[in-house]
């Protein structure tokens, strides 16, 4: 697969998603759907797009590739996987806040508008996209699928480049997440080529959105005080406190997959 058919898969994804959710939106919309039963009937709609995609354009069976993954996860790589996740999430943090100042008209900094979100069924039901299904069929599609396929024409550093813009462009039209997603991608592309497993990026991807729904339901504080910090240089310690657990966390992955590999080797 050359990078067009690259780019050719993803625009394909997005339109369909795209009208997917205009449809969707529409339907609930005309005859007043709940919206829990609504967030249920698109999640399942959205497994079904991404299956058939699956085994359309890759021509894959996405069920074993998982059994594989998940049969050879070691438990331990976890408490390597979480450091990675906070690290990255507050490596993220600026590229929004930049963003939020380029699009406002409003002086910084802006009123604080951060609030905590109800635990409720309304709530779990939402996020089962983002903590199950987006993990999941995401990091098969543009991280396994997509970088497998570039990597028989490309280096592996082109590859995870191609996948990872690929995968920022399938977040539109949310420009704001295009640098923090296309940084996942690069981590989680580095994940999965190191260590051959797509299980390390996809447990990755839901601790990064667990993340998110944590601060969602109770970060209002921290984020207000983070808010506060107006970019200061208290905010970019903060920061530099990321990027040094972002790269412990992947300097720790990258010796433990060492590791493993040695001893695989010493057992011949």
């Amino acid at each position: 697969m050359n990078i067009w058919k690259t780019f050719l898969g993803t625009i394909i994804l997005i339109i369909i998603m795209n009208l997917l959710g205009v449809i969707s939106s529409w339907v609930s919309y005309l005859n007043n759907i709940h919206i829990a039963i609504y967030s249920l009937i698109n999640t399942f709609i959205i497994v079904i797009v991404y299956i058939y995609f699956i085994r359309f354009y890759f021509k894959k069976d996405f069920i074993v590739d998982i059994k594989t993954s998940f049969v050879h996860f070691n438990e331990n790589i976890l408490f390597i996987l979480i450091p990675i996740a906070v690290g990255l999430k507050i490596f993220q943090e600026p590229f929004f806040e930049i963003y939020r100042r380029i699009t406002s008209s409003e002086e910084f900094p802006s009123q604080v508008l951060n609030i905590n979100t109800q635990l409720d069924y309304q709530f779990v039901i939402r996020a089962i996209p983002a903590l199950v299904i987006a993990p999941i069929f995401e990091e098969l599609i543009f991280r396994k699928y997509f970088i497998d396929s570039l990597a028989k024409k490309y280096s592996f550093v082109k590859s995870i480049l191609y996948s990872s813009l690929c995968f920022a462009l399938y977040h539109l039209p949310n420009f704001s997440n295009l640098l923090p997603t296309f940084f996942l991608g690069l981590v989680a592309g580095y994940l999965y080529v190191k260590s051959k497993k797509i299980i390390s990026p996809i447990i990755l991807h839901f601790l990064l959105n667990f993340n998110i729904a944590l601060l969602k339901l109770y970060g209002k504080t921290l984020l207000d005080s983070i808010d506060k910090l107006n970019l200061n240089i208290y905010y970019w310690i903060f920061f530099l406190i990321g990027i040094i657990l972002l790269g412990g966390g992947l300097f720790l992955f990258n010796h433990y997959i060492e590791k493993i590999k040695n001893s695989k080797l010493e057992t011949k």
